[in-house]
């Protein structure tokens, strides 16, 4: 029993260092805002643009990400119109190859990781936090339905360009 106390512990120092480091960038604040609006993420899209180290090119509601794996279209989702969805890239973690994807569609919105190495499309629905090694990504997200039951926390461990589950907590703020 005694190192479910200690991992606990070391879970929430990890968190809570990882939350007061984010809370310095500008997409923390944006992200943390109580009714999340496009035009927070088109400004971090446009800041970001000139900084990522692949081409990225919009093409009406498309965002077309060149990578290793080579040319990525950002899917859009058909279960209406193409005008209910629209991804904005709103991050870039350099150190794991991760860009962050915030896609708004008609029921609110979704968040993607998508390995600029790989290709390969994360579905993670919170802002993900790097932790200082680069080897774990802290992602909280926050239930805002009945349906959506609790928000949750995941720590992922990054291995060879892959993301592994490597903790899971949920609860109800109430």
């Amino acid at each position: 029993m005694p190192n479910i106390s200690l991992l606990q512990k070391t879970a929430l120092t990890f968190l809570f260092w990882l939350f007061c480091s984010a809370l310095a960038t500008t997409a923390m604040a944006c992200e943390f805002e109580v009714k999340l609006k496009r035009s927070c993420a088109e400004e971090l899209e446009e800041d970001l643009l000139p900084k990522v180290p692949f081409q990225v090119q919009r093409n009406s509601n498309f965002l077309h990400l060149q990578t290793k794996a080579g040319a990525l279209s950002f899917p859009v989702f058909k279960a209406r119109t193409d005008e209910d969805t629209q991804p904005f890239l709103v991050s870039y973690l350099e150190a794991v190859q991760l860009a962050v994807i915030w896609v708004f569609e008609y029921r609110g919105r979704s968040v993607y990781l998508v390995n600029t190495h790989t290709g390969l499309q994360t579905q993670v629905n919170g802002f993900p936090l790097l932790s200082p090694d680069n080897k774990r990504l802290l992602v909280y997200s926050e239930g805002l339905s009945d349906k959506e039951n609790a928000n949750l926390v995941v720590i992922y461990r990054i291995r060879n360009h892959k993301l592994y589950a490597e903790l899971v907590l949920s609860g109800d703020d109430n």
